[in-house]
């Protein structure tokens, strides 16, 4: 999967407590506050998607339940998003507290985005409900980021397992 390094960010709102985090890759921007909401983005270079969506997304929640214990029923997958904004191809937002065993959330991919991409996110949503929380120490177009090389690796390690 993609090599090179992801960020990750969380968003807070004004109203209120943080919001889940959204994971990005591939931006330049790297000021960032303490009051801006998170999120990753994924830039990819994967071919676009060779099979059916079905039958990607039957095997991606197949293989989240029996290989990692997570049920990614509750993400929702929106596709052909102008994800311009910010540089990405595939986007991740949680949807409120992780729940273990459960993943929620949003994950966003651009017109034309792969196969891994759409893994790489999943990855990020599984690693979500195990536990994980990003915290946001940059900015991409305006968006808080995580810049965690290595949680970036474990989507994808996630993602190439998704697929397998």
């Amino acid at each position: 999967m993609n090599q090179e390094p992801i960020f990750q960010r969380k968003q807070e709102s004004s109203a209120g407590p943080e919001q889940p985090p959204l994971q990005c890759s591939g931006f330049e921007d790297t000021n960032v506050s303490a009051s801006e909401p998170a999120f990753q983005l994924q830039a990819s270079s994967s071919a676009p998607v060779q099979r059916s969506a079905d039958d990607t997304m039957g095997k991606i929640q197949q293989n989240a339940q029996e290989k990692f214990g997570v049920d990614v029923s509750g993400v929702q997958l929106n596709k052909d998003v102008d994800l311009s904004s910010v540089g990405a191809v595939g986007t991740y937002q949680a949807g409120g507290a992780a729940q273990r065993q459960a993943a929620t959330g949003t994950i966003n991919v651009a017109s034309g985005a792969g196969d891994s991409t759409v893994a790489h996110e999943y990855g990020h949503a599984i690693r979500n409900a195990q536990g994980y929380n990003p915290s946001a120490d940059t900015s991409v177009g305006g968006q808080g980021v995580d810049s965690n090389v290595a949680e970036e690796r474990r989507a994808d390690s996630i993602g190439d397992q998704l697929l397998a």
